[in-house]
């Protein structure tokens, strides 16, 4: 079947690419609203982007009515955000702050989720998180009605049984992280495949 793009409707070239673009991973974020209060919202289209200086990309869309949601309407007013690790863990509660809350109404206060505060923003993070990262936007593009969100890694928490800091690496058996599939799906990350060492080039070949 070869598809146009452009002869789909939004909501037909979304359940095909958000069924094809997967696992994806889920950006939990916490935003501060106008009036002080956390807000905390799911986000699959996004991922990281680069290492130097650290990027992470996050694409929020609208809400129904076409009007910003919270959280790039907080991220553009106070420039900062956090983006929380999902797993097995919080999954249930991350779910649940995935629906569309009123304008001005805290998901944290709402489902009772505690926060804590993270180092070298006023934006705390979310306890129960095993990961967080605090991140200061550095750019917002808006391509149609499409807008993506690029923002800078300043700041990083994980919680010390989930580092080897010898090798600094994550384990991943630990942290269990969940993805986002198609189709209101989600998927656990517990089945690994080693393929082995990256493969190399023999540049005198």
């Amino acid at each position: 079947m070869d598809l146009s793009l452009a002869d789909l409707s939004p909501r037909n070239r979304y359940k095909l690419l958000s069924a094809l673009v997967v696992p994806r991973p889920i950006a939990w974020v916490t935003t501060l609203n106008a009036d002080g209060s956390v807000n905390a919202a799911p986000f699959s289209f996004f991922n990281l982007m680069g290492n130097r200086p650290p990027v992470v990309a996050l694409g929020p869309d609208d809400r129904p009515d076409g009007t910003p949601k919270d959280t790039p309407r907080n991220i553009r007013q106070r420039g900062a955000f956090v983006i929380n690790v999902v797993n097995e863990a919080v999954a249930a509660a991350m779910h649940a702050s995935s629906a569309l809350y009123p304008p001005e109404v805290s998901e944290v206060d709402t489902l009772e989720l505690a926060t804590v505060p993270m180092p070298g923003t006023d934006v705390p993070r979310l306890a129960d998180a095993p990961a967080a990262m605090a991140c200061r936007e550095h750019t917002t593009m808006q391509i149609g009605e499409t807008r993506v969100v690029l923002g800078q890694v300043e700041q990083l928490f994980v919680r010390d049984e989930l580092v080897d800091a010898e090798r600094w690496r994550i384990d991943q058996e630990a942290l269990r992280p969940v993805g986002r599939l198609g189709g209101g799906l989600y998927t656990r990350t517990r089945d690994h495949l080693d393929l082995g060492p990256r493969p190399r080039v023999d540049a005198s070949s």
